[in-house]
């Protein structure tokens, strides 16, 4: 029953679906409502499940549900509502409200100029002490839920960045050597290797350093790598990724953002442990498999793909290619011991 319900809000939840997707989204909720029905009788239905009924036919209406919830007006209602009023009235308090704003961003783009010259210690603490909320708009900007309910419409977007630049590791180096000689773009320098001794003179050599991002979002939700949880563990960045067609499974330990030499922008990197695959299910008769929308899969438990294990994707690859987080379990009850995962990907148009 629980599967028809996760299934048909998945479907009923994409960023874009057609009407075969609206369809199967609406018989597996009219499913569940009916098992639900049956299993605890009509006293325990409520009025939302008589509204879920009219979800299919909103999104008829009014396309996919991002265009019409209320959930991000009622989060920035929540912080208003949190805001001592002090007896102001009149709209002194929204003149006051827009005045701090407005000169934490000139002070924002005041220290900013200042630290593209002056990288000290003075300046990143100022940048610092002016990202923290003072109880007006700034919180609201602050907010992180509020920020990721807002740019939920795109796939990926970074979050902040770390100060200074950091070195990358020689595993990362190397890769990012093969990812430019493979991409090289006619009208673009060749990149070298730091130590190769046969580069000629004016070669252009790989950018050893970039700059690590604390969090990504991923349709909306918050991704942050282990490296930057205080804990050194995040179970949201469990993702599901693909390459060259095939999919992965991994954990994103490190996201940085590289830029080189003579290559115009710039390109935004994931550090990975990859999930080893198990071909087994712990039950029989394998209830997921009627419901292949949740792309439940089956991993060894607490262990990852080693890196000259044959058939390993790179342990650095373009963060584009995420396509999703996973939601993991552990199955301990059962031999062997396993990893159980489902895509939270909104499900799209092929």
């Amino acid at each position: 029953m629980y599967l028809k319900l996760a299934t048909a809000m998945k479907i009923l939840t994409s960023s874009s679906l057609d009407n075969t997707q609206l369809q199967r989204g609406d018989k597996l909720l009219s499913g569940y409502l009916l098992d639900f029905k049956k299993l605890y009788g009509q006293r325990a239905l409520k009025p939302n499940h008589h509204f879920a009924m009219h979800v299919t036919a909103q999104i008829r209406d009014y396309g996919p549900v991002y265009n019409f919830w209320s959930f991000l007006p009622e989060r920035l209602n929540k912080v208003l509502k949190g805001f001592h009023l002090n007896n102001w009235s009149g709209g002194e308090l929204e003149v006051s409200m827009m005045r701090a704003f407005l000169r934490s961003a000139s002070l924002q783009n005041m220290v900013c100029s200042i630290f593209q010259f002056c990288p000290n210690l003075i300046v990143v603490r100022l940048l610092q002490e002016n990202q923290e909320a003072r109880g007006t708009v700034e919180a609201v900007a602050a907010s992180g839920e509020i920020y990721d309910d807002a740019q939920s419409a795109l796939p990926i977007t970074l979050g902040s960045f770390s100060r200074a630049p950091a070195e990358l590791s020689h595993v990362a180096k190397a890769i990012l050597y093969k990812h430019y000689k493979r991409h090289h773009v006619r009208g673009q320098p060749h990149i070298h290797n730091p130590l190769d001794p046969t580069a000629p003179h004016n070669a252009t050599f790989l950018n050893p350093f970039a700059q690590i991002c604390n969090y990504i979002l991923v349709d909306g939700r918050r991704l942050t790598p282990h490296t930057q949880s205080p804990k050194k563990v995040s179970s949201s960045a469990i993702v599901k990724v693909v390459l060259e067609g095939k999919m992965y499974a991994g954990e994103v330990v490190n996201v940085f953002h590289h830029t080189q030499r003579g290559i115009d922008g710039g390109t935004t990197f994931a550090e990975m442990l990859w999930l080893r695959h198990l071909d087994v299910t712990p039950v029989e008769d394998d209830p997921w498999s009627d419901y292949p929308e949740l792309e439940v899969e089956f991993w060894e438990y607490q262990l990852y793909m080693d890196v000259h294990d044959r058939g390993t994707p790179p342990t650095v690859i373009p963060v584009s290619a995420i396509r999703c987080q996973l939601a993991r379990g552990e199955c301990l009850t059962k031999k062997p011991k396993m990893w159980i995962t489902t895509t939270l990907e909104r499900v799209r148009d092929s």
